[in-house]
């Protein structure tokens, strides 16, 4: 069976030409060979049944004509085949046929084609037989404080950012829910937990949806406990948090006109009498400034990992995107102010001070040097150009969120520098 071979040929591949080689491979596929990958790669199209019995003998050889494997793997699809019915089915069909090539049906059936590629591989090299592929939003992550003044629209909406696992559930009249890693493979080990209301939902929307968002059992630890097929303390300590609700055909054409704010007034509404599907706990910051201190709340007081900042007026983008920007935790410092630098030329800050450069002392003794360029107003810049002694003369308070190594010096440096405000109470000795 080529399908068999090219696989196996695939999987072989290593070194420095490794991408070519599964390339060339999978050139080599047939008809029969590229509709046996779309029935293994296709995230749409699952089967429902995972335990089976091996069969007792296998073929001598592979039939010719594999017509009944397509049609057991459609009526596994369809729900046509189903517990007992479908194992039986499975083993019967496993035994036509050759035992290392029942093993590679397996996969199939496993959805994991296990031979180092992804479906984008062979949609570049079989373009006019493209395999849907499984995207979700994923969040970034701006670089410099600059970048939350370029990229973050505020007023907007911090999500808390959870500890758990990212879980898309796809909910079908009348059919049970599947669930979905980041990575489009099933996590069978949520099947059932949220049905019953993810499936009262779908009655009251009437329409077949796609529902994007954490299981979260309360921490790391007891999240992935809830994986172990034994744990029902940790699976019914589960809870789904939702982030976006969408129709099932906008995600597959992978295209909405949901804004993030529909999409959350959505969820409020319809979740707000759920036990086990809720919202994220979050609310809306109106600057930088009220960002940081809300951040560091929900890690202080909820120990969560940060914030994700959601632009209202976004919508579900199937890619990493600003319109999700993570945030971790931020720390003060106090510093001294040793010199000043211009603003950018054409900008703005041309001709005032662009920002400023500091020493500072970290609670281990570290000496760091940074520059702090944002959090001043327009009327602070001026006041350090005329009255640059004052600024030198002073203890001020910076917001950092990292510390970096500084290039080209020992010294390490702070990252996400924005000034908080200055202190008369103490003088930083440098």
């Amino acid at each position: 069976m080529i399908f068999v071979e090219v696989l196996k040929e695939a999987e072989a591949a290593s070194g420095a030409g490794t991408k070519k080689a599964i390339q060339e491979a999978l050139a080599k596929l047939d008809a029969q060979g590229r509709r046996l990958m779309r029935y293994a790669m296709d995230p749409y199209k699952v089967f429902g049944v995972r335990k089976y019995d091996q069969p007792t003998s296998f073929a001598a050889e592979d039939p010719t004509d594999i017509g009944f494997l397509f049609e057991v793997l459609d009526d596994l699809a369809a729900r046509v085949l189903t517990g007992n019915e479908a194992r039986e089915a499975v083993t019967a069909t496993l035994a036509q046929f050759t035992e290392e090539t029942a093993s590679f049906i397996e996969r199939i059936l496993d959805k994991d084609p296990r031979a180092g590629f992804s479906a984008d591989t062979f949609n570049k090299v079989w373009p006019n037989d493209r395999i849907p592929t499984f995207e979700v939003m994923l969040a970034d992550k701006c670089e410099e404080v600059e970048d939350f003044e370029k990229y973050v629209t505020f007023p907007c909406l911090a999500d808390t950012k959870l500890d758990g696992t990212r879980t898309i559930a796809i909910v079908r009249k009348n059919q049970p829910v599947e669930y979905r890693a980041r990575s489009g493979k099933p996590s069978s080990h949520l099947d059932g937990l949220f049905d019953e209301e993810l499936q009262v939902l779908r009655d009251r929307l009437d329409y077949d949806f796609v529902m994007d968002g954490e299981t979260f059992a309360g921490n790391f630890t007891e999240t992935m406990n809830a994986k172990k097929s034994d744990n029902h303390e940790a699976k019914n300590n589960l809870k789904f948090m939702a982030f976006f609700v969408m129709p099932l055909e906008d995600w597959i054409n992978q295209a909405t006109t949901i804004t993030m704010r529909q999409a959350r007034a959505m969820i409020e509404e319809y979740l707000k009498d759920c036990v086990k599907l809720k919202v994220p706990k979050g609310r809306e910051v109106k600057d930088y400034q009220d960002m940081v201190a809300y951040c560091n709340e929900v890690i202080d007081q909820d120990s969560q990992e940060g914030l994700i900042l959601k632009t209202w007026d976004a919508t579900y983008q199937w890619d990493r995107s600003y319109a999700w920007t993570k945030v971790k935790r931020f720390y003060d410092v106090d510093a001294r102010i040793v010199g000043f630098y211009p603003g950018r030329k054409k900008s703005r800050l041309e001709n005032t001070v662009g920002g400023v450069n500091c020493v500072a002392f970290l609670e281990s003794g570290e000496r760091v040097e940074f520059n702090v360029g944002s959090g001043f107003s327009d009327a602070m810049r001026d006041d350090m150009k005329n009255n640059p002694d004052k600024w030198l003369k002073a203890t001020h308070v910076i917001t950092y969120q990292e510390v970096s190594k500084a290039k080209g010096k020992e010294l390490r440096s702070l990252r996400f520098c924005t000034y908080n405000y200055t202190r008369d109470d103490k003088l930083v000795e440098i």
